[in-house]
């Protein structure tokens, strides 16, 4: 290790090898302790930690390897932002968080969320999504979950651009579901051995019901249900047919 020489009031030579020194193994300038600055610039890669190998800001005691500590007041949606991540201005350019092994030398991540910037016009939108992938090679993962700009919410990998507030590409199963509006193009029940109970509430609330309905014996090339009660269908697999 080397000394770092300073330049002092009276115009002596000081220097300080507990603090501050150069290692000359590892090329690295060291501070020991709190460093404290109004700015800090890197040219090249730059590593910024304590002794035990964790990052603060805001802190000088991070417990994890990266914490952040900013006191926030806002109550509004925006007002409470702690770390904010851009990527380019590109249309479709994405930016995500990758989660995976510690020790893994792959590209990929198993595991990410994102944002893709459908727009670059103004302050920009687009979707926010979640991808995972089954296997266990270095591949990119596959979008699973989709929130538009709009708020319309796909589940599945044929869903990445849900038309309705709440879109499913491929099967989907529920234990009880209620919809005060329904609007069916194709129903389709099956995984049941048993009969079965629909319970059917037009708009001035009479209600109709079903008795002795063998659940893959229905299938409705059209259905448009004022209300669906299917409390009385429990575990049944509600799927959407092609025509």
């Amino acid at each position: 290790q080397n000394s770092i020489p300073f330049i002092g009031a009276g115009g002596l030579l000081t220097e300080n090898n507990s603090n501050l020194n150069w290692n000359n193994s590892t090329n690295l300038l060291t501070v020991v302790g709190n460093a404290s600055t109004s700015q800090i610039s890197s040219t090249g890669s730059a590593y910024f930690a304590t002794a035990g190998g964790s990052v603060g800001i805001g802190t000088t005691n991070p417990q994890v390897a990266l914490e952040i500590d900013k006191a926030t007041t806002g109550t509004s949606v925006g007002n409470g932002t702690v770390l904010k991540l851009q990527s380019s201005n590109a249309l479709n350019a994405r930016t995500e968080i990758g989660f995976g092994n510690f020790m893994s030398s792959g590209v990929n991540s198993p595991v990410l969320i994102g944002y893709q910037q459908t727009s670059n016009t103004g302050f920009t939108n687009g979707p926010f999504y979640i991808a995972t992938r089954s296997v266990t090679t270095d591949t990119a993962p596959t979008i699973r979950l989709t929130v538009d700009p709009s708020g319309n919410v796909g589940i599945g990998t044929s869903a990445t651009n849900p038309n309705y507030t709440l879109e499913v590409g491929g099967t989907a199963s529920t234990t009880n579901l209620f919809a005060t509006t329904a609007t069916i193009t194709n129903l389709l029940l099956n995984s049941s051995s048993t009969l079965q109970n629909l319970t059917f509430v037009n708009a001035t609330g009479t209600q109709a019901t079903t008795t002795n309905l063998f659940s893959t014996n229905l299938f409705g090339t059209t259905a448009n249900l004022g209300t669906l009660l299917t409390g009385l269908i429990n575990g049944q697999t509600i799927s959407r047919a092609a025509n």
